[in-house]
Parts: structure tokens; C-alpha cells; sequence
């Protein structure tokens, strides 16, 4: 089993590029303007 820090190195950049890819798409589609809005 994997220590927690090395899941962690193996996660994070996976993440980041996939909030980095809902970003852009966001931009391109003039949806960025409702980043950080909370649905109900």
C-alpha cells in the first residue's frame, strides 16, 4: 500500500489539470462568470 504523501504526489497534479481543463472550457463556453457560485 501506497504512503498517504505519495498518493497525494500522484492525485494532485491529476486534479489540477482537471479543474485547469473545466476552467478553460467554462471560458470558451461564457459560462466562467458563474465560477464560485453555490447551486441549491
Amino acid at each position: 500500500m501506497l504512503p498517504r504523501s505519495e498518493l497525494t504526489k500522484i492525485i494532485r497534479p491529476r486534479l489540477e489539470e482537471t479543474f485547469e481543463m473545466i476552467e478553460a472550457r467554462a471560458q470558451s463556453s461564457g459560462m466562467a462568470h458563474w465560477r464560485g457560485a453555490v447551486w441549491c
